[in-house]
């Protein structure tokens, strides 16, 4: 980010809402955060940080600043019963939650509430802090099908590897447009968030009920003129639904890639898809991957 910070400035990275943050914004935010992270809350390398928000710019500016500060996040989702909150809280040993709501727990943990916090941007000088490829990026817990969630934990390299890899035959770009579809809990975020900020791309982020409904959700991808999509075989079967009830079937206009993931796909229930969107137009992406693997494994071109 700090890359693209110098590069691009002033290019759009996020937006939420009408809320729109350039790179330059973006990294100066997150750097006085990290500040405030290591000064104020001695925060150091290698601890693990809980971030319990709902989605807005403030998440990626959290997220990117624990990142400075050394840390890893630790996702956790707002609506979460609170026992599973403090089971998560205590399985990773974290001893600052950032959060932007009222909430209580039993934990003895420090709450960093970004509703309050007045941030020094007079300018405090560099991050001086070092790390290598192999520190921890962020644990994100599994569903829990085994009767307790398990933390997986993926370092820097992993990301990286994930994003930066010569065997997708992808040709992503700074004129991309993003949105991040999932919960920040579900590791298709990983994917979405820094496929968007690696290529100095730009990342829309949605509110919640947007992605919880796919007329909603196709609205917004319209609007912003999103050219990758993400999404799991049984919500992209509803937004295909809500898209093929519409007059004006014109996607093609911004739309470059549909990428599958999370779950089993069933081709078979595409035809009506391809129909309206050719292959050669669309680009119809499989691929599959666990947490444990860094959210992605395979990649097959349909």
């Amino acid at each position: 980010v700090k890359v693209r910070a110098q590069r691009t400035p002033d290019k759009i990275c996020i937006q939420h809402k009408n809320i729109q943050l350039s790179y330059h914004a973006l990294h100066e935010a997150s750097d006085q955060l990290a500040h405030y992270l290591i000064a104020d809350c001695n925060i150091n390398p290698g601890d693990y940080v809980a971030i319990c928000v709902d989605k807005s710019e403030w998440m990626i500016i959290s997220i990117l600043a624990i990142l400075k500060a050394g840390a890893a996040y630790v996702p956790m989702d707002p609506t979460y019963p609170r026992l599973r909150i403090q089971s998560i809280i205590q399985n990773c040993g974290c001893r600052h939650m950032i959060v932007d709501q009222q909430i209580s727990l039993e934990n003895n943990i420090s709450l960093i509430d970004l509703r309050q916090l007045q941030l020094d941007n007079s300018g405090q000088g560099e991050l001086n802090i070092h790390i290598t490829s192999d520190h921890p990026a962020y644990i994100i817990h599994t569903s829990g099908s085994t009767g307790k969630a398990k933390g997986c934990l993926l370092t820097h390299r992993n990301v990286v590897r994930l994003i930066k890899n010569e065997q997708h035959d992808f040709d992503f770009h700074e004129q991309d447009v993003w949105i991040m579809a999932h919960s920040l809990c579900f590791d298709f975020s990983v994917w979405e968030i820094w496929g968007a900020l690696l290529y100095g791309a730009k990342l829309i982020i949605p509110e919640r009920t947007d992605t919880q409904d796919p007329a909603l959700l196709l609205q917004l991808v319209k609007k912003h003129h999103v050219s990758i999509l993400n999404q799991t075989p049984d919500a992209f079967y509803q937004f295909m639904e809500a898209e093929m009830q519409t007059d004006c079937h014109d996607l093609t206009n911004h739309l470059r890639y549909i990428i599958f993931g999370g779950a089993k796909l069933n081709p078979g229930r595409l035809k009506k898809w391809v129909h309206f969107y050719p292959l050669q137009k669309i680009k119809l992406i499989n691929m599959y991957g666990i947490t444990e693997t860094t959210v992605h494994v395979t990649f097959y071109k349909l």
